[in-house]
């Protein structure tokens, strides 16, 4: 979330669906490497080595993070009081547009984070019929269409932001429902019907993200802070 509130105090509305794309797509090459990659890697090491690389790892782009990102714009001085931010954050709560789009995205990430990170694989075995390998290499090609959507449909979303005037957040409504519209459509066995919906799904998967720099639009004068916590 941090990285969402810097991308508002940094660019423009309009780049916004894109930018937070990149930053999907980010932590999708992660979820990426929890596929093939960390199977192949265990057969070198065990969790404990897995688990010390990606120490090292974070520890190195936290270093980055601190020596080659430039200052924040708003300086302390400018920064709101803790009353006035929970004011701010009781409007965006009692805003109507505001539930209009919460419970939708709540279901679609959450759904998403619970069968993706942990009911998938057992259920690609015990129910669909696939193999151990098999299912490894199918959440990896799932990871791949998540990348996709995000990178394409934020891209998307912007250029039809700036030639037709459409906003982020219908589009991000329509992507969330026909994510849910394809679960409904899995069959319950390894055909290539239950593939192409498993890639629609996850291609379609949290376009609330789409969402997020719209509400700008609709609370002008709210620090970014508190709509990125909404």
């Amino acid at each position: 979330m941090a990285a969402f509130k810097a991308y508002v105090i940094w660019f423009s509305s309009e780049r916004l669906p894109t930018i937070n794309g990149l930053q999907m797509v980010a932590g999708g090459l992660g979820a990426l490497g929890a596929t093939i990659p960390l199977q192949n890697a265990l057969s070198f090491t065990d969790w404990r080595g897995v688990f010390t690389v990606l120490a090292v790892i974070t520890v190195f782009a936290s270093v980055c993070v601190w020596v080659f990102l430039p200052e924040n714009k708003i300086t302390d001085e400018k920064l709101p009081s803790l009353k006035l931010q929970l004011k701010e954050m009781w409007q965006v709560f009692r805003s109507k547009i505001f539930w209009g789009i919460a419970p939708l995205a709540a279901i679609s990430q959450g759904s998403n984070m619970a069968i993706q990170g942990l009911w998938m694989k057992p259920w690609l075995r015990d129910v669909a019929g696939i193999s151990g390998d098999a299912a490894a290499q199918l959440l990896f090609a799932m990871i791949l269409a998540f990348i996709a959507g995000f990178l394409t449909l934020g891209i998307i979303a912007e250029r039809l932001s700036q030639i037709f005037d459409v906003r982020p957040i219908p589009i991000g409504v329509l992507g969330m429902s026909l994510f849910l519209f394809s679960r409904e459509r899995w069959p319950m066995d390894g055909t290539a019907a239950l593939f192409f919906w498993l890639f629609c799904w996850d291609f379609l998967d949290q376009q609330a993200f789409l969402s997020m720099p719209d509400m700008r639009k609709y609370f002008p004068n709210i620090f970014p802070d508190e709509l990125v916590l909404s």
